[in-house]
């Protein structure tokens, strides 16, 4: 579980825990800094691989020993070598935890709104409601209806009270598209022509072993190779962000409100208005646009300032305190 934690902290908060403050606007989002540090970690190791595994003949017997000379048995020594020790541009990078990140995450949200519920009993209530008001509420608890008594059919989930929904704009979610692997071969040509080499030590020429080719490939990536590893993983965390979106339940608000003709309040509380609601309170403002429009704030440090200037009808909103707007 710590590391699902950890790598979310890296791959979508900058590294950064105080960003999972904004998590529906951070979540999805690729760290490109944390692809572009695997990449090159990885390029080092199979650079290095390279390098320590270069010649084909690393692996040559004595000049004492009988089988001196083998070539071609040298060669298959060093080929199982290298294939033992090459690295996987795919393990690199922690492509099965991808696939365990949503589910994480799910549960993790089911364990923290049970215990929210649970602890409900110990809550007091901060102030009452009018009885004419209704609710949208972007809470997944059960605090209005325990804590409040308001009647359920005055009460919308907008984001789901068994199944629960979050994630960002789709427009906001990112690939990993720039995964670049690039290795030096400069300088590293394995002979295979027909004519052979002078032996100093044995005083005769020797034709070149057939499986040079073979060793070529076992310490060398191609180009094909690489792709087609950097698209498995580019592919993985595309599924993986895929369910990072978030569904707006615009219809659904749409059936609520039609119960309410006339508004004159709208009263938002405990609420930042990320960028990933402010559909639903756009059309809040276009079906009552001679509403009233009060938003709550903690301190000046919060977020809502500057998330209410992506509003539309921003002009009509009236920043309150807290405490002054809901006693």
């Amino acid at each position: 579980m710590k590391n699902y934690l950890n790598l979310l902290t890296v791959f979508f908060f900058q590294n950064n825990p105080d960003l999972w403050s904004e998590f529906e606007s951070q979540i999805g989002v690729v760290n490109d800094e944390f692809i572009n540090k695997l990449s090159e970690k990885t390029t080092d190791a199979i650079q290095n691989f390279f390098v320590n595994n270069a010649d084909p003949y690393a692996y040559g017997y004595d000049i004492d020993d009988e089988n001196y000379g083998d070539r071609f048995t040298e060669v298959d020594k060093a080929v199982h070598q290298a294939l033992s020790e090459k690295p996987s541009i795919r393990n690199a990078f922690p492509i099965e935890n991808f696939s365990q990140i949503f589910g994480f995450l799910q549960s993790g949200m089911d364990s923290m709104i049970d215990a929210a519920n649970d602890g409900l009993n110990s809550v007091q209530p901060l102030g009452g409601f009018s009885s004419d008001s209704y609710f949208l509420t972007f809470n997944y608890t059960e605090t209005l209806e325990k804590k409040y008594g308001i009647e359920s059919q005055k009460i919308f989930h907008i984001h789901g009270a068994g199944d629960k929904i979050w994630g960002n704009l789709a427009d906001n979610i990112s690939d990993a598209t720039d995964i670049n692997i690039d290795i030096d071969y400069t300088n590293y040509e394995y002979e295979t022509g027909i004519d052979g080499e002078w032996d100093e030590v044995t005083g005769e020429y020797y034709q070149y072993p057939s499986n040079l080719a073979d060793f070529e490939v076992s310490v060398t990536y191609d180009d094909g190779e690489i792709q087609k590893e950097t698209n498995e993983i580019a592919l993985k965390i595309e599924q993986m962000n895929s369910k990072m979106i978030k569904e707006h339940q615009l219809l659904q608000l749409e059936c609520f409100i039609n119960q309410i003709p006339v508004v004159e309040d709208i009263i938002v509380l405990g609420v930042s208005i990320g960028e990933v609601d402010v559909p639903y309170f756009e059309l809040l403002n276009e079906r009552y646009p001679d509403a009233r429009w009060f938003v709550s704030y903690y301190s000046k440090k919060d977020l809502v300032f500057d998330n209410i200037k992506k509003l539309s009808f921003r002009d009509k909103v009236k920043l309150e305190e807290f405490g002054k707007l809901f006693n």
